[in-house]
């Protein structure tokens, strides 16, 4: 279960860094909620890649909870996709 964890969150991360290249709204400087300083060193904030991250390990972990059944069902509507770019 942790390595699912911490696959779910490298997932997170490097969809939200990747999307921000298509998309230049998405980005670890673009701040939602700007950094609060707690202390010296340390700062909470909220950036648009962060809530993107936020989302998706949201999705990823409801999909996982909903079991084999609906996991097939998204391995099925994705694959296709990715066998069409790799015969090109």
């Amino acid at each position: 279960m942790v390595i699912q964890t911490g696959t779910i969150a490298a997932v997170a991360v490097a969809f939200a860094r990747f999307l921000g290249v298509l998309w230049p709204a998405i980005a670890e400087d673009r701040y939602l909620v700007p950094p609060v300083h707690i202390s010296s060193g340390y700062a909470l904030s909220l950036s648009t890649a962060q809530l993107v991250g936020l989302l998706l390990i949201a999705f990823l972990t409801w999909t996982n909870t909903r079991g084999l059944d609906y996991g097939k069902f998204i391995q099925n509507v994705f694959t296709p996709p990715r066998r069409g770019r790799w015969s090109a």
